[in-house]
């Protein structure tokens, strides 16, 4: 897909929430079973990857 950014993003983010990546600075450099709460904020996967880490499913 497109890179959205601004005012375009936020208006996709109401049609498409799954696919529209916003706060993502609360997941960086964190494991995945730190971000249990977070993950409740956002309507996109967050999925463990190497190291237990935090990853945004794209």
């Amino acid at each position: 897909g497109e890179r959205l950014v601004g005012q375009v993003a936020k208006r996709q983010s109401i049609t498409n929430p799954q696919n529209t990546i916003y706060s993502v600075k609360r997941f960086m450099g964190r494991h995945f079973d730190e971000v249990t709460q977070e993950m409740k904020l956002v309507p996109y996967n967050v999925v463990s990857g190497d190291n237990n880490d935090a990853r945004v499913d794209v």
